[in-house]
């Protein structure tokens, strides 16, 4: 058993040299583009976090920092970790989490230089019926075929168009890159999903959306990673009386989860907030 202990504690500590190494600067702005300074950012690299070692009760080792951006609202972090927890948060405003690791952030974001956007904080209005019916899924599924036709209200998803068909999606050449062109009046637009957001977080900024420069044909392009949990792209529709704001998950070249959930107006108010 000890022979065993050792030689899976070599084996960590060897994968553990070839952790990631996350060696970027943000600037933190509000929405009107100005940079936020002295906004808090908690920064949690984890060195080890194999479970077997949790199972063994060898404690992870997680260490904890504090930064503050400058006066032009930059900070930057430069540590080798196996996973990168952020949390940037400043009085007023929405903080943003995010989550790193290899399986849901490619190498090109690595050394990326961000402007993260924080939105004021707002009264948030009540609930209406399609907020409390919570998120929904679809799958969508390429293989051998050119488009699907989208129905949110009933939750299904089919190769032929009906008359609740609110969009035709469509696999364009590029990996990932999806065409929606709505149906019935609809409109829609992209969203921005910024790399390793966690959905709560992304969700909590994205709680109050406009309606502006909607249209009835876009393009949006959603990533692979190594783990399909992870969304890379989002979009706002709005159909007959519902607005629904979906994220996309790339399960695969041709295969996609659309995740989405629905409110009678642009304002998404969260199942739990009551």
């Amino acid at each position: 058993m000890v022979v065993a202990i050792s030689i899976l504690l070599l084996a960590l500590t060897f994968s553990c040299s070839k952790e990631p190494y996350w060696n970027f600067r943000w600037q933190v702005l509000n929405q009107q583009g100005n940079p936020l300074s002295d906004a808090e950012v908690e920064i949690h690299p984890i060195y080890n976090p194999h479970q077997l070692m949790s199972q063994l009760g060898i404690p992870r080792k997680v260490t904890d920092y504090i930064v503050h951006t400058d006066v032009n609202g930059y900070f930057k972090v430069n540590y080798s970790a196996s996973f990168l927890f952020l949390k940037i948060k400043k009085d007023g405003y929405i903080s943003k989490d995010y989550q790193f690791s290899l399986s849901n952030v490619g190498p090109e974001c690595l050394t990326a230089t961000r402007k993260v956007i924080l939105n004021k904080t707002q009264p948030i209005p009540e609930q209406d019926e399609l907020d409390k019916q919570g998120d929904r899924e679809l799958w969508a599924d390429f293989d051998n075929k050119n488009q699907l036709c989208v129905d949110l209200l009933g939750s299904s998803i089919t190769e032929v168009p009906d008359s609740n068909t609110v969009a035709f999606i469509s696999l364009q050449n590029n990996i990932g890159e999806l065409k929606v062109s709505c149906q019935g009046g609809a409109t829609g637009k992209k969203i921005d999903f910024e790399d390793g957001i966690t959905i709560d977080s992304w969700k909590a900024s994205n709680a109050l959306m406009s309606a502006n420069d909607m249209t009835e044909e876009f393009t949006i392009q959603s990533r692979f990673r190594l783990s399909s949990g992870y969304p890379t792209a989002a979009f706002l529709l709005k159909g007959t009386g519902y607005y629904a704001r979906i994220y996309i998950v790339c399960a695969g070249p041709k295969v996609f989860y659309l995740r989405y959930d629905m409110s009678r107006d642009t304002a998404f108010v969260p199942v739990n907030k009551h």
